[in-house]
């Protein structure tokens, strides 16, 4: 049998074996994050990790990243090989690696060199040099050397020039009046007496004409100008170089303009001024420096240009000798900035230095300063890398830190507010059926009840009990005695049938009165014999009560005991019961002996006691309903105290019929009823209770009252 198509309706999802399952980068074995290298539970390949504790990251690559090397487990030896431990580590400084690969990184060539993880390496700058492999820093050119970009070695300055400071990208002609006949001079020579060097550069001085004599460093012959100061034509008085210029020697018919780097803002000066550090010089003949612009520096004096802050740091004023850092909470992707940006919402920065800032990650925010991450607080929950916490939905909750989602109610209980922490239960007498509501739920139903907090669902009341009408309850009510319900989520007692009675509460059923007996019409909690209730001190005979409270009944018929029984088993009777001549041994009272309840002699050690017999009047008071066509009430006695006659005679015996019998009715014989009590009869005109007697009256009503 082919089983249902599966579609995923979600493009985070995909499809495995029928099971939609979250659809992992290529590069994870696992992961809690669809398509994201960073939240792998672990990776196939290799991997990089940044940060550290709670706050690391790691990303899955199939090789390792440009400026990383995949790390072996410990050092090869002769017997053993390195073991590679699938994590990539940034490439050592004077190394690179420009491609994707696990291979080893490269060490930078001669003239070049790089930091730790570089992806290529940089060539030394102008004035410096690098004459080995696999470098990290340049050394700068000696005095009397240059070098251009890239350098594996520093030249000597030709013949006739000279560099008078360390890291030199070109070496100065020699001023007038000196001159410098060697390579590789830091400082050149002045022309001897006799001697001069009208032009710069020069390798050689050149001897005064013949009538001429010149100081020492002259650049002309028979011309008194000092150091500082020309004269441009024969017969002109010497003046002062004026700012920017500078004159060296003496004798001088011009002055020098300030190379780049250096400055003079006075005249008649014999030497220009180095730019400071934090200054530049662009052009000759300058007067004065310029600050490095915000977001470049120089660390060193003479600089032709300012250098560009790198990635990660910054310069926020002018004049700066060096750039700082990003702190922590901070990050500058750029070159040449005067400030760093802050961390982005839900991302953090937890190192100086740093050239981008990372997200955090589910479950978690970023901290106010952006240095750190921590874990959403209940209420709230994070549901992927880099989104930050958002606040529970109606109906659901949080109640630690760092959740992913919220947790909707359960059934039972509501929650109607945004970044709830726990639910709320239903109160008792209420219910909520479903899960995620934001509502208190609903009341109970007649019949049902809920006695704790928190239910999904209200109970019915069991059979013998019942609740209120009214919705809401929050228990049952016991079924009073002489009451039932039969069923459960009953609201209300169901009164006993006249034939049957319920001693005690909370039942389900009623019980049948035994055979011959009645239970009362007000009062269903026990059962009367029809006819047995006695008025006190008349004469009564009970018809089928032969036993007492100390035990069974001895016959009436006894005249005198036994010495053997007398007083234990057996009793005399007294005169006044022998002149009854009672018979049977059937409780009674006799109303000449002056007893005024049942009693009899007993068979026991106790010579008489009375018996378990109801007395009428208050005892079996009852009433009926007006309209009532059957009625048995539990009185045997009509209104006038006559006896009542059975209901189950149909002809009298011969002599009796009008005297101390009558025959009933047709409808009477219909209605099959037995016992000898007051009674409305099916068929029957009579509208009241009423019964035969056993007097010349033929029937009487009943002393029993309307309800």
């Amino acid at each position: 049998r082919m089983l249902p198509q599966v579609k995923c309706l979600s493009k985070n999802y995909i499809n495995v074996d029928g099971h939609c399952v979250l659809a992992c980068h290529s590069e994870c074995d696992q992961c809690d994050v669809a398509r994201d290298n960073k939240s792998c539970r672990r990776c196939k390949h290799v991997r990089v990790e940044t940060g550290s504790g709670k706050l690391k990251v790691t990303e899955c690559f199939a090789e390792c990243p440009p400026g990383t090397t995949l790390k072996s487990s410990k050092t090869a030896t002769k017997k053993t090989k390195a073991k590679p431990t699938g994590l990539c580590e940034k490439c050592p400084a004077g190394t690179f690696k420009s491609g994707d690969g696990n291979q080893k990184c490269s060490p930078c060539p001669k003239g070049k060199i790089s930091d730790a993880g570089a992806k290529s390496c940089v060539a030394c700058e102008a004035g410096t040099f690098n004459d080995k492999l696999g470098q990290s820093k340049c050394q700068r050119c000696a005095l009397g050397t240059y070098s251009s970009d890239g350098a594996v070695s520093c030249t000597k300055c030709p013949v006739g020039h000279y560099s008078d400071s360390l890291g030199q990208s070109s070496c100065l002609p020699c001023s007038f009046g000196s001159f410098g006949k060697v390579t590789g001079l830091a400082k050149c020579t002045p022309c001897s007496k006799g001697y001069f060097a009208d032009k710069k550069g020069q390798s050689i001085c050149s001897k005064c004409p013949a009538g001429t004599s010149s100081a020492k460093g002259s650049m002309t012959c028979n011309n008194s100008c000092t150091k500082g100061k020309f004269s441009p034509r024969k017969g002109e008085p010497c003046r002062p170089c004026p700012p920017g210029t500078y004159g060296d020697s003496v004798g001088s018919s011009a002055c020098s303009k300030c190379k780049k780097g250096t400055y003079q803002s006075k005249s008649g000066r014999t030497s220009c001024i180095s730019a400071p550090i934090g200054h530049y010089v662009s052009k000759d003949g300058a007067t004065k420096p310029s600050k490095c612009a915000a977001g470049s520096f120089t660390a060193k004096t003479g600089s032709i240009k300012c250098r560009p802050c790198s990635p990660g740091s910054y310069a926020s004023s002018t004049g700066s000798t060096a750039c700082k850092k990003c702190s922590r909470g901070y990050f500058q992707p750029s070159t040449g900035q005067s400030s760093c940006k802050k961390a982005r919402y839900h991302h953090y920065v937890n190192q100086e230095g740093a050239v981008k800032d990372t997200p955090c990650s589910a479950g978690y925010t970023a901290a106010s300063d952006r240095r750190s991450c921590h874990k959403c607080r209940p209420g709230t929950y994070g549901s992927g890398t880099g989104l930050g916490c958002t606040g529970c939905s109606w109906g659901s909750y949080s109640g630690k830190y760092g959740s992913l989602s919220c947790t909707p109610c359960p059934k039972g209980y509501y929650q109607p507010n945004h970044y709830a922490t726990s639910c709320i239960p239903a109160r008792r007498g209420y219910y909520i059926n479903r899960v995620e509501s934001t509502s208190p739920g609903s009341q109970c139903a007649p019949g049902y009840y809920s006695d704790k907090p928190g239910q999904a669902y209200c109970k019915p009341c069991p059979a013998g009990q019942r609740s209120e009408k009214t919705r809401g309850s929050t228990s049952c009510r016991y079924c009073g005695p002489g009451t039932y319900s039969s069923k459960s989520g009953s609201t209300q007692c169901k009164k006993c049938p006249s034939s049957d009675y319920v001693t005690n509460a909370a039942r389900s059923a009623c019980h049948k009165c035994p055979a011959g007996s009645i239970a009362l019409s007000q009062d269903r909690r026990k059962c009367f014999k029809f006819g047995e209730c006695y008025y006190p001190g008349k004469d009564f005979v009970s018809t089928k009560v032969n036993r007492a409270y100390a035990g069974p009944c001895q016959s009436w018929s006894v005249k005198s005991c036994s010495k053997y029984t007398e007083g234990v088993s057996c009793h005399t009777p007294n005169k006044k019961v022998r002149e009854a001549q009672a018979t049977g041994n059937t409780c009674r009272i006799i109303a000449k002996e002056g007893e005024k309840k049942p009693w009899c002699y007993t068979k026991t050690a106790t010579k008489w006691s009375h018996c378990s017999i109801p007395r009428c009047g208050k005892k079996l008071k009852e009433c009926y309903r007006l309209g009532s066509t059957d009625y048995v009430s539990g009185i045997s006695v009509t209104e006038s105290g006559k006896t009542c006659q059975s209901w189950e005679i149909r002809t009298c015996p011969s002599g009796t019929s009008g005297k101390t019998c009558h025959e009933p009715s047709s409808a009477v014989k219909r209605a099959k009823k037995i016992g000898n009590t007051c009674r409305i009869v099916p068929g029957d005109s009579a509208k009241k209770p009423w019964c035969y007697t056993t007097t010349s009256k033929k029937w009487e009503y009943c002393k029993i009252p309307q309800c």
